[in-house]
């Protein structure tokens, strides 16, 4: 409605206003069903994520465990089969970047003034196997154990891969398949946690005479 200068009324304004605010789809406002479904469809989501997100964190340490079970048992083999003492190394993650943060291989060793060294120090036995990221061994202290785990260890192995020296920490399997280092009466424990989540890790303690693995509380 106009007054008899042409300007709108004030009432007629706002109803005017009304009708567009909330009839006039060229208006972009949203109705209150309009809005109930989004919100319906975002708890829906948000319903199916967190479950799904928990699981993966559950399968990534479950894979990880099974890795390392794997290439226990590989290296156990291999001493077995070649009467030969064999190392499972890892790299120093302190001292490595890129993928070797994560990897495991093995080889075979000989002892050498009481000291397991590298047979054929640039002779790996098999490629390096990697932990899923962003997964890692060896992630947290052991302030909360009186035993040190495998990656806290004193003494390393050096080894030769691609033209450069890499410092491994290392299980020692003699050809009888026994572990033989970490020394007699020593725990063999190994952490896998997720990069910078101490809260994660998961610690697996290994059986000296099968080389077993099995999860324990940390």
């Amino acid at each position: 409605m106009f007054s008899l200068s042409g300007r709108p009324l004030p009432g007629a304004y706002a109803r005017a206003s009304s009708r567009c605010v909330f009839n006039d789809p060229l208006c972009g406002g949203f109705s209150i069903i309009e809005m109930l479904i989004v919100m319906g469809v975002i708890s829906i989501l948000a319903a199916i994520a967190v479950p799904v997100w928990s699981g993966s964190k559950l399968h990534g340490k479950q894979a990880c465990r099974e890795l390392i079970r794997a290439e226990l048992q590989q290296a156990r083999a291999h001493a077995i089969a070649s009467r030969n003492p064999t190392a499972l190394v890892i790299p120093m993650r302190d001292r490595q970047r890129g993928s070797l943060r994560n990897a495991m291989s093995s080889v075979e060793v000989r002892l050498e003034g009481g000291t397991y060294v590298a047979a054929e120090p640039a002779a790996l036995l098999k490629s390096w196997t990697l932990l899923p990221e962003p997964y890692q061994i060896g992630t947290s202290p052991s302030s909360d154990s009186s035993h040190p785990t495998v990656t806290e260890l004193e003494h390393t192995l050096r080894i030769r891969w691609r033209q450069q020296d890499i410092e491994c920490h290392f299980i020692v399997f003699s050809p009888n398949g026994q572990i033989v280092y970490p020394p007699g009466g020593v725990p063999i424990l190994m952490t896998v946690g997720r990069n910078g989540s101490h809260l994660e890790d998961d610690r697996l303690i290994i059986n000296r005479f099968s080389a077993k693995a099995r999860g324990m509380r940390p």
